[in-house]
């Protein structure tokens, strides 16, 4: 309650008590009660407290118009964020698109390449029947022949 309302109720309750107590004719307590109806004034009137809660309903329809407004703000807000974040998402699956194509392509090329590698091999090793195998044995045996006769050598 404003405080306008409650010294529009309190007067009304001093100003109804008068109206008792002068039916039943107690002068004292009338008088009394008139000293304090003085002293709350003639300034609350029903036409202040009127507007008083004119005020009261005009900001609550206000605040009622502010918490729409901002209920509406924040919606948008969270569609907007969400068309957000899902552009961001498409963009990187397509840059993530992109780089495994790119790769795939160049393993492709590997793969060809070490296909190809492998069917020249195996016909250098039809060719020759297995002979290259035995080389390499011997170049290595050699070698190590050579490395032991060679510190043998130098005492």
């Amino acid at each position: 309650m404003t405080p306008t309302k409650t010294a529009w109720e309190k007067k009304t309750d001093i100003t109804t008590a008068i109206n008792i107590a002068t039916k039943k004719r107690l002068k004292l307590l009338v008088k009394e009660l008139k000293e304090k109806l003085e002293i709350i004034g003639t300034s609350v009137s029903y036409s202040s407290v009127k507007e008083a809660k004119e005020r009261h309903l005009g900001s609550k329809a206000l605040k009622a118009e502010l918490a729409s407004l901002a209920s509406r703000r924040l919606q948008r807000l969270k569609e907007s964020c969400v068309e957000h974040s899902l552009s961001i998402i498409n963009e990187w699956v397509l840059r993530e698109e992109s780089a495994a194509k790119v790769e795939a392509k160049s393993l492709a090329k590997a793969i060809k390449e070490i296909e190809s590698n492998v069917r020249k091999n195996e016909d250098l090793i039809k060719a020759d029947g297995g002979a290259h195998l035995f080389a390499k044995m011997a170049r290595s045996t050699s070698r190590s022949s050579l490395g032991s006769t060679s510190s043998h050598s130098g005492v």
